[in-house]
């Protein structure tokens, strides 16, 4: 329904994965109204190896090994059953659907973090586990309105301080801390990290125009408590959504924020500093 998903929701995207994807065996079903999916899988290198890892701050960072990791999700389906088809849901059924899901997932890596100071240095596991609740459902459908809901709750586990730092289309490639940035150049921000997030998003689903489109616009927020961060962070998004024929061509606007945060010199206190907007017009044309 947003203009894309909030990424934290893929924690080793493009790390220890292609997009999301990696190398292993799954099994998937449908018992009655509980949805399931379960996975073995083989990590592959996408990013440093632990001979390349330098950093001794005190923050974990992500490194490749041979372990294999495991991952499942489970969701109960109150009301309409969705596909398990693709790996993906569809995430706003524009009123076609009444859904009610609440789901639990976990991603499970070990010793796929090192840790290390100026004296040691130790592998520790990767533990990821996410909670939601999905729904979306018709309001008026002789006038085609609906109402889409999500909350999400992950608590992340990637060892000691770990934070990851992405910048989605970031016109700069430097992830150097800067005196007014501590993630770096352009619209990097602390995205992933060894704490908390909640995220909710909501949308209303207006009644069709005459000519067969209509708009729905939506909100977002979330809140971030990661344990290298000395403050928490709350982020909001506004979008609307211009559906054109459905999910098969829409133009999308949306505004969002991101934390700034920034490091005093001499000081290991990382303090969130405000924010920045960023606004994004988007087309999406799907044949």
């Amino acid at each position: 329904m947003t203009l894309d998903a909030p990424i934290f929701n893929w924690t080793n995207i493009e790390a220890s994965d292609q997009f999301a994807r990696q190398f292993g065996i799954y099994a998937k079903g449908q018992l009655g109204r509980l949805d399931y999916r379960v996975a073995i899988n083989k990590p592959f290198v996408n990013g440093l190896s632990p001979t390349a890892v330098t950093k001794t701050t005190g923050e974990a960072v992500a490194v490749t090994n041979e372990n294999y990791a495991t991952a499942g999700y489970f969701n109960w389906m109150f009301w309409d059953k969705e596909s398990n088809k693709l790996p993906f849901f569809v995430g706003s059924y524009l009123g076609a659907k009444k859904v009610f899901n609440i789901g639990v997932g976990f991603y499970n890596h070990s010793k796929a973090s090192l840790y290390k100071t100026a004296t040691d240095s130790s592998y520790q596991n990767q533990f990821a586990l996410g909670v939601d609740a999905f729904l979306d459902m018709p309001l008026n459908k002789s006038k085609g309105t609906a109402l889409n809901l999500l909350a999400t709750y992950y608590n992340i586990n990637y060892g000691t301080n770990y934070v990851r730092k992405i910048g989605i289309l970031n016109e700069h490639t430097t992830a150097v801390p800067t005196a007014t940035s501590w993630a770096g150049a352009g619209n990097l921000q602390p995205t992933i990290g060894t704490g908390s997030i909640f995220y909710l998003q909501a949308g209303y689903l207006l009644p069709k125009l005459s000519n067969g489109t209509s708009f729905m616009p939506y909100a977002t927020a979330t809140y971030k408590k990661f344990d290298r961060l000395k403050d928490p962070s709350t982020q909001f998004g506004l979008g609307i959504n211009y559906l054109l024929s459905n999910h098969n061509a829409k133009i999308t606007l949306e505004y969002q924020t991101r934390p700034i945060y920034t490091q005093a010199a001499g000081s290991t206190d990382i303090i969130n500093a405000g924010s920045k907007g960023q606004l994004t017009l988007q087309t999406h044309i799907f044949l």
